[in-house]
């Protein structure tokens, strides 16, 4: 269930995009955990302010215009695990290749030693494939392109600035994290296989399988270590400037149920038993 605010053909679950790339992805959560929590919390919480934010995957359009949404697609991750592992862990992503976009240095907000890891792991690759990226775009093209943080990124960031340290901010950045990379399947594929440069096709080939690689570990790890096996998101539509259709109350609740939603599934887990 989409926010009234996305359109009918923009409104789908993650679930189609990560099948479509080659991701296992699972179904939503039952109804009845909805009603659970409006009637712990007092109030009715649509399935969408509850939901993770996931990014729309763009079309592959052209080389140019991919390049450049790898570019500020991997420039928000680079804040996403500053977060987690920590600026003084990482090097801080502000002004980050010319890019004019400043944040304060942070603390690392994760204290689970795989988030830790794949934290670190991921910003220094995303910093280096950054660079060569700009380096096709000039090489190719002759343009100097500058990071930017997309307003549809920017929500992703939100909802991980919000996140408590701690365990909360190890799940929300497991979600969010493995759903931000799942946005950059679907036009990398593509691009592997229609991309006019060689080096080009080669780079998002290895990004597809880096990333899939990453999605399930990351995956695997809310199972093995949270309990979360499935993953309600909602989707943003990924273009600049456009209204974000996540309700203004879905921070709060993405990172305040999360004890409340532990509780509830062992206590439906009981039940079945």
């Amino acid at each position: 269930m989409c926010a009234n605010t996305v359109p009918d053909d923009r409104c789908k679950l993650v679930r189609v995009h990560l099948s479509s790339s080659g991701v296992s992805a699972k179904p939503r959560r039952l109804a009845w955990l909805s009603a659970a929590i409006a009637v712990v919390v007092g109030t009715a919480v649509p399935m969408a302010a509850r939901a993770v934010p996931f990014v729309e995957p763009p079309p592959f359009g052209n080389e140019t215009d991919f390049l450049e949404f790898t570019i500020d697609h991997h420039f928000s991750a680079l804040r996403i695990t500053e977060l987690a592992a920590g600026t003084a862990a990482v090097g801080s992503s502000s002004h980050f290749a010319g890019s004019p976009n400043a944040f304060p240095s942070t603390p690392p907000q994760a204290t689970d030693p795989v988030v830790l890891e794949v934290a670190t792991a991921a910003n220094a690759a995303q910093r280096m494939e950054i660079v060569d990226t700009q380096g096709m775009l000039e090489n190719f093209y002759d343009v100097r392109y500058v990071p930017r943080m997309l307003s549809s990124q920017r929500q992703l960031v939100d909802a991980l600035e919000a996140a408590p340290a701690g365990d909360p901010f190890n799940i929300a950045f497991l979600e969010i994290f493995s759903g931000h990379h799942a946005t950059l399947l679907p036009p990398a594929r593509e691009c592997a296989s229609v991309a006019p440069h060689a080096q080009v096709r080669a780079m998002c080939a290895s990004m597809v399988a880096a990333q899939t690689q990453e999605i399930e570990e990351m995956r695997a790890h809310l199972a093995s270590a949270y309990g979360i096996t499935e993953i309600p998101y909602v989707t943003i539509p990924n273009s600049d400037g456009r209204p974000l259709p996540v309700p203004a109350s879905a921070s709060l609740l993405v990172v305040g149920l999360w004890g409340l939603r532990r509780a509830l599934r062992r206590s439906a887990a009981a039940v079945t038993k």
